[in-house]
């Protein structure tokens, strides 16, 4: 039994409902999922990754509750022991993070970080305007959250500047995706850039934050009948997105051209190279970019 936890901006905390899981338990499962309201133009949601210093990432992890929602920013940054986020200490900027609903949702970065301090925040910026109403499909933002340990310690905030701890006992199903890798990472304090005073998300200032390379994959997932790859580009690339069956065969090619810097989607809709209905199944995407590759999978329902 999931049940869903609202938090407010005033601190009340409740359970407001339960619903029975009609889904197969997923890896490492959540068994509640918490959110905010009333949700503004700049409300956060926070969790703190304790990795380890030096210890290379190369992505997040986290617990999703609605397929049709996606967080418009995910900020990461490094965390000192005793204070919460201070977003003028950005470090990266990734778009448009969503996943299937009720699931484990990733973000890869364009090369492994790393935090001088052991320990870095991931902040989820909600969907203005959005309500939790319900678990999974259509219910809106949340993400996953349980009993310490093993969870992430959660901050709250309204507008992105002053910010409340959640409750000790609990933490964000939010994780890092550890890196196996030869040299130094990045080091994300040497990353970061000072943002105007009374942080804005970056809406209509994207050249004053620094912008990831990252393959979001395809959504919504499964596809019934057409689904959107979502990806953004750190700068102007030449990239190369294919879909291909399980064979290894390729079906279609997305995109194959130089693309400005900034976020970028495209539409397939089940269809291959000839333009042709493809059947439902499991297909395999990869974007290559800047001499990186992305594979993802999705999969067709008709």
């Amino acid at each position: 039994m999931r049940s869903l936890i609202r938090q407010s901006v005033v601190l009340m905390v409740g359970l407001v409902a339960a619903w029975g899981n009609s889904i197969a338990a997923a890896d490492e499962a959540p068994q509640s999922i918490l959110s905010v309201y009333p949700i503004g133009e700049y409300t956060c949601v926070a969790a703190k990754l304790d990795v380890g210093a030096g210890t290379p990432v190369a992505g997040i992890e986290w617990f999703h509750n609605d397929g049709q929602v996606t967080f418009p920013e995910v900020l990461v940054l490094e965390a000192i022991d005793g204070s919460p986020p201070d977003l003028q200490d950005t470090a990266m900027v990734l778009w448009s993070a969503g996943a299937s609903e009720l699931s484990w949702g990733q973000l890869q970065f364009a090369q492994a970080v790393t935090s001088s301090t052991g320990a870095m925040w991931v902040v989820f910026v909600l969907p203005p305007e959005s309500e939790i109403s319900g678990l999974g499909s259509g219910g809106g933002p949340g993400i996953g959250v349980g009993p310490q340990p093993g969870m992430a310690p959660i901050q709250l905030s309204a507008d992105g500047v002053d910010w409340t701890a959640f409750d000790d006992d609990f933490g964000l199903a939010v994780r890092p995706m550890l890196a196996a890798m030869r040299g130094q990472p990045a080091v994300l304090a040497e990353m970061a850039v000072s943002l105007p005073d009374g942080w804005k998300p970056p809406s209509g200032e994207e050249d004053q934050i620094p912008l990831d390379t990252v393959f979001l994959g395809a959504f919504p997932n499964p596809a019934n009948p057409a689904t959107e790859f979502r990806f953004s580009l750190a700068r102007d690339s030449r990239v190369s997105l294919r879909v291909y069956n399980v064979r290894g065969r390729l079906v279609r090619t997305i995109v194959n051209e130089p693309l400005k810097a900034g976020s970028h989607a495209f539409l397939w809709s089940g269809i291959d190279d000839n333009d042709q209905g493809v059947a439902s199944g499991v297909y395999y995407s990869r974007f290559v970019v800047d001499g990186r590759t992305f594979n993802g999978r999705v999969v067709l329902v008709k």
